[in-house]
């Protein structure tokens, strides 16, 4: 009997949990219910919003307002085109608040459905490319110079290198601006500009490659890189016996040639140059006159090589010997032999061009 009592109790209790905790959810389902209507209900007037403002991606305290600029036509020189200094972009709102854009009121509306804070997007058309450059010059005869360039595309101008300069490869640009020198055309294209920039296009010295080459003789060295203006030499030794001749070089640069030291100058340099030069056998003209005879089956003058010796066959004129004849040579002393056997006469070791003169001696004897 007392185990019956027990399990009524139980059974009881049972019943009165189950009862309290209906009612407890019930109530909270109620309240909760309560809550998510509330906004539903609410007026959007009362609803608070925040707006943030973002240009090119950079946080601005105010909406920017829409304007437009005059910027001259790609294509017909002189004409003006008028474009939109701004573009909308996006929106985001929090608490899944949305809205729309009017381009024409150029505001924004959203649906209120939450307190939100809205944050609007603009771009700006045209960006501000400042330009500097070292040792050239832009359009405007400077080297610092301002470029407005819509955005997206791509801007080409003109920019020339004091002489003797090329384009140094550190072409550098802020904010990913992309920029290309063409060195045939002169001309710099500035591109994928986003947001206002700086372009720095430096130019350096144009080094330029010399070589030499000789010919009956050596250089020293052969070749040799010097810069724009630059002077450059080269030693050179002629075969023995071979003097200099002729110096020629390519692209319109100047060789000139010391004979004394046999160094070859190429000044002013301004393009990349070979120059040949040409050594030729050091030969002497000998001119020799007679008085008082002739030259046989010989003209004068004899070519003849450095220290050479020029060999003139000679006959005597009637009244005229070979005993006691003189040879004079402007002034210069000379070695002279006469084989009386072949009457020949030779002036020997010849260093320079000479100009002789053979007088012989007049015969007393044949002449009585």
């Amino acid at each position: 009997m007392k185990k019956k009592s027990n399990a009524l109790v139980y059974i009881l209790l049972f019943l009165i949990t189950i009862c309290l905790a209906g009612g407890i959810v019930g109530l909270m389902a109620k309240k909760s219910g309560i809550n998510s209507n509330t906004n539903s209900k609410k007026d959007p007037k009362d609803f608070k919003v925040t707006y943030k403002y973002y240009l090119d991606g950079e946080e601005v305290n105010e909406m920017v307002k829409q304007d437009t600029i005059q910027v001259e036509n790609p294509e017909f020189e002189g004409v003006m085109d008028k474009k939109d200094l701004y573009t909308y972009d996006k929106y985001t709102c929090t608490n899944e608040v949305t809205g729309s854009w009017n381009n024409e009121q150029w505001s924004f509306t959203p649906e209120l459905t939450a307190d939100t804070t809205c944050r609007l997007y603009f771009l700006k058309n045209f960006h501000e490319v400042t330009v500097n450059t070292t040792n050239g010059l832009l359009p405007n005869n400077t080297n610092t110079q301002k470029f407005l360039i819509e955005r997206n595309n791509s801007k080409i101008t003109n920019v020339i290198p004091t002489e003797g300069y090329k384009i140094d490869t550190n072409l550098k640009c802020t904010n990913e601006v992309n920029a290309v020198y063409n060195e045939e055309t002169k001309d710099l294209t500035i591109s994928n500009v986003n947001k206002d920039s700086i372009c720095t296009i430096p130019f350096v010295l144009r080094g330029y490659e010399v070589e030499i080459q000789v010919s009956m003789g050596e250089a020293k060295e052969t070749k040799k890189t010097a810069n724009f203006g630059d002077t450059v030499t080269f030693e050179t030794t002629p075969l023995e016996n071979y003097i200099f001749d002729t110096v020629n070089c390519t692209n319109n640069q100047v060789g000139e040639f010391d004979q004394v030291s046999n160094i070859l100058s190429i000044k002013n340099l301004n393009n990349d140059t070979k120059c040949v030069v040409q050594f030729k056998q050091n030969k002497h003209q000998v001119n020799l006159k007679v008085i008082g005879g002739a030259l046989v089956n010989v003209k004068s003058p004899l070519s003849v090589d450095n220290n050479g010796s020029a060999a003139f066959p000679l006959s005597k004129n009637e009244g005229y010997k070979y005993t006691g004849a003189k040879l004079t040579c402007d002034g210069v002393t000379v070695e002279s032999e006469l084989n009386t056997a072949t009457n020949i006469l030779t002036i020997k070791n010849v260093t320079q061009d000479l100009n002789c003169t053979y007088t012989l001696a007049e015969d007393t004897k044949e002449s009585e």
